[in-house]
């Protein structure tokens, strides 16, 4: 056992590294798995001297056969598949290792929610302000400019920052209640912060994140009464503003009414310049028309990749590779480097064992949550405040019909396992006393906003020095 005095240190350790993990996200790849790994590293000693041990229920069986499950198929599609990916397939335990260690973690008290909501609070007010400001000023606050006509804000050429702001949208809001909502004019601030994140998610690069931000919005208004006024409030500002600025900006127009004429008209008509097409001839010809979506027909090439081994699957990452042998079948099958959905993904990689496998897991969640909603007693005030964000991203996250990133990289693998990692709060018995006792307000406020922005400072000198300079010499 370790004393009192190191078992402090360890617990400010996990703290600072667990409240750095959406910091780590807007930086980058190479400091994201740095964190994880620390993370995980000082977790394991920590855990290991005070003889915790990991739970081993149903739940967490169906996940850990699961992770073992892809390393077997990886393995056995190791010939017809590229053998790097069977090593990246055993690399994939670490996202098994934070969710159980997080649960660990939950059920001892000894993770700081309330401080790692508050840093979502700045990482995601930051992001938004950056890509509003790259958007009026074609540039955004580090000198980056639009990256192949995406608005990216601090994260450069990768289109995210609207994953970003949807997937920690519901933890900054709930971070503010925590800090600030004693505050005077507290109502107010908040649906700044709000119209900031929409508005954020809106001009950034990525359609679906902000339908997902909306409807979480709607999902948390169902839920969560005290905020109703506020977000409803926001919503018809969003809507209204929003509506005018498509109106008067050809780029957003391209985008988003772009998307809507490709779903809802005939095919013959989609050919056409879509700028030209007049509102008789689209009220006239209305139809959904899948085949027009980019996705939708890499669907149907994971469907139809997916039935040469629809029980074992053909191996982690294989569809980059597979997805080749069927495109010459069908002129609407598309390759990708993944099949853009979860479900899909995890039936073409996986097969059906896979499947059922995290089907299981997830679905003895979802029984956890129903259960945890029917006990009225336990739902308390402090519970409630850290329960219903996490619970709303975790459906966000395994909604079927949606378009997403690929479940096991780097970055969209991270932000999606954190979220499932904190689903563990549905067995934790949480008390008030036990959070907020890492590190002040003020401190934790400068101290992490001090360290993005050096890293992200840091970070833009090194590419312009390293990168930029390279490229001049050659080109």
């Amino acid at each position: 056992m370790l004393s009192n005095k190191n078992n402090l240190y360890f617990e400010k350790t996990i703290n600072f590294l667990f409240c750095l993990f959406p910091i780590s996200l807007i930086v980058g790849s190479l400091i994201l798995n740095l964190n994880l790994f620390l993370l995980l590293a000082v977790s394991f000693l920590y855990l290991y001297n005070n003889k915790y041990s990991f739970t081993f229920s149903y739940t967490n069986i169906f996940l850990i056969t699961f992770f073992i499950f892809i390393i077997l198929t990886s393995l056995l599609n190791i010939e017809s598949n590229n053998y790097k990916n069977s090593i990246k397939a055993i690399l994939l335990l670490r996202f098994l290792f934070l969710y159980l260690i997080i649960e660990t973690l939950l059920k001892k008290n000894k993770l700081d929610l309330k401080n790692f909501f508050l840093i979502s609070l700045v990482c995601t007010v930051f992001v938004s302000s950056d890509v509003i400001f790259q958007y009026t000023f074609g540039f955004d606050v580090f000198g980056y400019l639009p990256w192949d006509g995406m608005i990216a804000g601090p994260f450069e050429h990768e289109a995210v920052a609207g994953t970003f702001l949807q997937k920690f949208s519901l933890f900054s809001i709930f971070g503010f209640i925590l800090f600030f909502n004693n505050k005077n004019h507290s109502k107010k601030i908040l649906l700044l912060i709000i119209l900031l994140i929409l508005f954020g998610a809106f001009f950034a690069s990525n359609r679906i994140s902000t339908v997902v931000l909306i409807a979480s919005f709607f999902l948390l208004i169902a839920i969560y009464r005290n905020l109703r006024p506020t977000i409803l409030l926001s919503l018809v500002i969003f809507a209204t503003f929003s509506a005018i600025l498509i109106n008067n900006d050809d780029v957003l127009k391209k985008k988003y009414q772009h998307l809507y004429k490709r779903f809802f008209l005939k095919s013959e008509i989609v050919q056409k310049d879509l700028s030209t097409i007049t509102n008789s001839e689209i009220n006239s010809k209305k139809k959904v028309v899948l085949s027009n979506s980019l996705h939708y027909r890499i669907y149907l090439t994971a469907i139809e990749s997916w039935k040469n081994k629809p029980i074992l699957g053909q191996g982690h990452k294989s569809f980059r590779t597979k997805c080749n042998n069927v495109i010459s079948k069908n002129v609407n099958f598309h390759c990708s480097t993944h099949p853009h959905n979860y479900h899909l993904q995890v039936l073409h990689d996986y097969g059906l064992i896979g499947y059922l496998l995290i089907s299981l897991f997830i679905f003895s969640i979802l029984f956890k949550i129903y259960k945890k909603l029917s006990e009225k007693k336990s739902i308390k005030t402090n519970y409630n405040i850290y329960f219903i964000p996490i619970i709303i991203s975790l459906l966000m996250e395994i909604w079927p019909i949606k378009s997403t990133g690929d479940l096991f990289t780097t970055w969209n693998g991270a932000t999606v396992w954190m979220v499932v990692s904190l689903s563990a709060i549905l067995g934790a018995n949480l008390k008030k006393e036990n959070f907020n006792h890492f590190f002040k307000k003020n401190n934790l406020i400068f101290t992490y906003t001090s360290i993005m922005l050096s890293a992200l400072i840091i970070k833009r000198v090194y590419l312009h020095i390293t990168f930029y300079s390279w490229w001049d010499k050659i080109f």
